[in-house]
């Protein structure tokens, strides 16, 4: 059903027919409304079944939430570009948290499979950082030849999530960096939330 979402750079409001499937299907995020953030960054407030959370477009991005679901359950890309087409995507993935797994052993099963699938990698490459809130780590995987990613890891809920920074390009993830920081930084996870604002 269409939801509204407003602007906060225009403040115009229309409605916007959207919806994540997220880990299959039993889940449905609607994108709402829309506040100042960084610049012209917009926050938008998202809300699920039994939790909401908001998290910033940054400017000169595009939040898609309809695109790519075998691969997120939504992305960010260059506005103006076609995601398929675009040179960097940051990709945000909402995983559901199997017990007793910590979040720290979480990040080392995925470290280890990317050493499995990339043994030549440098380990030296693998060392930057990002600059982002509490409560979210971040690993970089550079595989020569191959896409490489920045992932921020957080857990929220009943999932671990993880926004990534993704291009086969150098200079295109370090044109990245600071949208992906943006957008992690902006992030706030709310459980229970109250019913999206006109939905009743």
């Amino acid at each position: 059903m269409p939801v509204g979402i407003t602007d906060s750079r225009t403040g115009e409001t229309g409605p916007k027919r959207v919806k994540i499937i997220v880990l299959l299907g039993f889940l449905v995020v609607f994108p709402y409304s829309g506040l100042m953030a960084e610049g012209s960054d917009r926050i938008l407030h998202l809300y699920g079944r039994d939790f909401s959370f908001k998290v910033a477009e940054p400017a000169g991005w595009t939040l898609d939430t309809r695109s790519a679901p075998q691969l997120a359950n939504f992305i960010f890309y260059p506005a103006g570009k076609n995601w398929r087409k675009a040179d960097v995507l940051i990709f945000a993935r909402f995983v559901p948290k199997q017990e007793p797994v910590t979040l720290e052993e979480f990040i080392r099963e995925n470290e280890e499979q990317f050493e499995e699938e990339c043994p030549f990698a440098d380990p030296a490459e693998q060392g930057r950082t990002l600059k982002v809130r509490g409560g979210f780590q971040t690993r970089t995987f550079i595989c020569p030849g191959f896409r490489s990613e920045m992932v921020a890891i957080g857990e929220v809920g009943k999932f671990f999530i993880l926004f990534s920074l993704s291009s086969s390009d150098p200079d295109s993830l370090a044109k990245g960096i600071p949208a992906l920081e943006r957008i992690v930084r902006s992030f706030e996870w709310f459980e229970n939330p109250p019913r999206a604002p006109g939905k009743h």
